[in-house]
């Protein structure tokens, strides 16, 4: 760090950079920094309350087992859900103190740590969030199925397993796209800021641009959605939760109390994913 402090004065007082590009870096270091913190907190809560959801309705489904097969399946699908929040919430580490010219070299250890833990859990997704559903859901249907696995419950049992095979793999492909096109740009700009601090190397400095274009630093949602539009959120909220509760409540009296229970109680949980998506609870922006 002294090196650091060092290299600015170094700088300032030979013209290799002038104290306005000095405080630029910064600049570009604290906001990155916030919107990517930001991105991931909101991806978590997202997660998380789709976690609590699933743990809700295989609780609801547990005692209702018809076979230790699909109680073993609601079981696991269960710890994933846990496993999935768990490891998301651990990924983020803790919080950056408050970026100045004596802890930018920190600061941009910190980031990098952040972005590495990301991709890692990103590239491994396959292992801890989509196998241990994959094999929660398996269980459950053999468990349900398994007495009637002639056709054409068979056939039902093996187009289901293909369907989320095909939509498993296109979420294992969409994280690794993530990963290659939007958290290693992003790292590699920080490793390559780092070094050339590291190296004390002005020209290198001189050169570093901004940050990558990604959708992971886009503009900061500092602003909600307009007055007229948080309506109309608030409207498809109300809309979706009656929507959940009536089917679920149809589906209690005329077809199977478990699923109508699950389905009821999905209601809430329903109206707080449409909350942190929209973002409704955000000022709207005066200026807009």
């Amino acid at each position: 760090m002294a090196r650091f402090e060092k290299l600015k004065k170094t700088w300032q007082t030979q013209g290799g950079i002038s104290p306005d590009r000095f405080e630029q870096l910064g600049d570009q270091v604290r906001s990155s920094s916030g919107v990517f913190q930001r991105t991931i907190r909101r991806r978590d809560a997202i997660e998380t309350i789709a976690a609590v959801g699933v743990i809700l309705g295989a609780m609801v489904a547990l005692p209702h087992a018809t076979s230790w097969v699909d109680g073993l399946g609601y079981l696991t699908i269960i710890g994933a859900a846990i496993l999935i929040a768990v490891v998301l919430w651990r990924a983020r580490g803790r919080q950056p103190e408050q970026l100045s010219a004596a802890n930018l070299r920190q600061h941009i250890d910190h980031e990098i740590a952040a972005l590495q833990r990301q991709v890692h859990i990103l590239r491994n997704v396959a292992w801890w969030y989509l196998l241990p559903i994959y094999v929660g859901l398996t269980l459950v249907e053999v468990g349900v199925f398994g007495p009637q696995l002639s056709w054409p419950m068979g056939g039902t049992l093996l187009l289901s397993q293909s369907l989320c095979a095909v939509v498993f793999m296109a979420v294992w492909r969409m994280n690794q796209r993530a990963v290659k096109q939007q958290l290693e740009p992003i790292l590699g700009y920080y490793l390559e800021l780092r070094e050339a601090i590291d190296d004390d190397d002005d020209e290198r400095l001189l050169a570093v641009g901004e940050p990558p274009t990604s959708r992971l630093l886009a503009p900061n949602p500092r602003y909600g959605p307009s007055p007229t539009a948080k309506r109309i959120w608030v409207a498809l909220m109300l809309i979706a939760a009656g929507l959940v509760v009536a089917g679920g409540y149809v589906w209690y009296r005329a077809v199977d109390a478990r699923t109508g229970v699950f389905l009821i109680i999905c209601a809430p949980v329903v109206v707080l994913l449409l909350v942190v998506i929209s973002g409704v609870w955000r000022p709207s922006d005066r200026g807009a």
